[in-house]
């Protein structure tokens, strides 16, 4: 049987509603959500968004990509997105999938992001 305690919601419904611990709500509750049907990303990412990326080029220098990467599908582990720059300077057409620890490394959410991270780069060189 389904209680509070498993509802997505019980945190809010602690704080909000005066609950009586002998009583379980979560049977006539109409908002109730099992908690366990559902997985926390690590980053609040949408099919669609645009991600800005840093790659190497075909003359090893690092640089930010010129246009915007748009992220296609979302999953527990990562993300996928448009294409890629190969290290030969090439394009990769296609879903290519990138794990949840690429933002901030290669994939950014804002272009200034993108450059604060070529410059820490540059430095560290």
């Amino acid at each position: 049987m389904a209680t509070c305690k498993e509802c997505i919601y019980y945190e809010v419904c602690k704080k909000t509603r005066i609950m009586n611990s002998s009583h379980n709500y979560a049977t006539e509750c109409i908002d109730y959500k099992d908690y366990s049907r559902f997985v926390e990303l690590p980053y609040s990412l949408s099919e669609g968004d645009k991600l800005k990326y840093i790659f190497t080029d075909e003359y090893n220098e690092i640089r930010i990509g010129d246009d915007w990467e748009v992220v296609t599908k979302i999953c527990k582990d990562g993300f996928f997105v448009t294409g890629r720059i190969n290290s030969d300077g090439t394009y990769q057409a296609g879903d290519c999938f990138y794990p949840w620890s690429a933002i901030g490394t290669e994939y950014f959410f804002t272009k200034e992001e993108a450059e604060k991270a070529l410059k820490e780069r540059e430095n560290d060189e």
